[in-house]
């Protein structure tokens, strides 16, 4: 009987299996995009229909754009190994694992040709930090890439601190190095506006243990302005009149309202600064069709 066991824990040796899965011609925007993992089981001697599975699986997790090589390799996934279990002279089970690219769509803007969807998931994915997938935000009918979600650790002071000064201080904390770091490498994304900052800044008055609030901030920079910025052409006030400052009191259902901030010029903030794409670590697939931005 043990001997039987064992027989059927062996697994065959793995065999090449096709990917049949036709990729859109075209792609909506993506809210965030990731690639996740799908792993398929099917009985039998039936490697498609494992394939099939872990497509499914994958499609558990989001919007399926394509079947990928790798987590860092976003080049379709022509075929990849079946493994087989057998139980004495017979196929028991097929099982394949596959990982795949997939999104959360946004509406409401025109679709993108898939390869240049690929090449902008790409390129978002590296201008990012790498705890936040690649993403845009829609602000007034206009693309924003959402590349930075920040948070103060501790609660302002909100007796101290009006709304519009708790907005100077996340200004002052990361947008001038924010726009500084991407402006070069989005001057030539027609397809983008611009940039995204996003901030939850919780507040509170000592004073008042009823006042506790969490406010998101949205900042939607231009990619004029960043550069502008970046070169050390316009400074913060400049800055801050170009860009569309909103804040909202609920961060999980934002209602977003207008705010006008009132920022202070550092001039130090861009001397020297110099804005490069080689700043950023850009793989060369992931560049195609972005030109470089010409000067003035």
């Amino acid at each position: 009987m043990l001997g039987w066991w064992v027989a059927a824990a062996i697994a065959a040796g793995p065999v090449d299996v096709a990917v049949d899965f036709a990729e859109p011609a075209v792609l909506p925007w993506f809210a965030s995009a990731r690639v996740v993992d799908g792993k398929g089981s099917a009985k039998g001697d039936d490697c498609s229909g494992a394939v099939a599975l872990a497509i499914q699986d994958a499609a558990r997790q989001g919007t399926v754009a394509r079947i990928v090589r790798s987590h860092t390799d976003l080049q379709p996934l022509a075929a990849t190994p079946c493994k087989q279990r057998v139980a004495g002279d017979a196929v028991s089970a097929s099982i394949v694992e596959l990982s795949a690219l997939v999104f959360e769509p946004v509406s409401g803007v025109e679709p993108l040709p898939a390869e240049r969807w690929i090449q902008l998931v790409g390129l978002l994915d590296a201008l990012g930090p790498d705890e936040l997938a690649p993403g845009v935000v829609v602000v007034d009918g206009k693309i924003y890439a959402l590349l930075a979600k920040q948070s103060f650790a501790e609660p302002l002071d909100s007796g101290r601190l009006d709304q519009r000064a708790r907005g100077n201080r996340v200004w002052e904390e990361w947008v001038p190095q924010f726009t500084a770091r991407w402006a070069g490498a989005l001057g030539s994304v027609p397809e983008l506006a611009g940039a995204v900052l996003l901030a939850t800044v919780p507040s509170e008055d000592p004073a008042n243990k009823k006042s506790k609030l969490v406010e998101e901030w949205r900042f939607a920079i231009p990619t004029a302005a960043a550069s502008a910025f970046s070169r050390g052409e316009i400074m913060d006030s400049d800055l801050a009149s170009r860009v569309r400052i909103e804040v909202s009191s609920d961060p999980k259902k934002p209602v977003w309202t207008a705010v006008t901030l009132d920022v202070e010029d550092e001039l130090t903030r861009t001397e020297g600064v110099e804005v490069q794409r080689s700043n950023v670590d850009v793989r060369e697939e992931d560049l195609q069709g972005v030109e470089d931005e010409e000067e003035p």
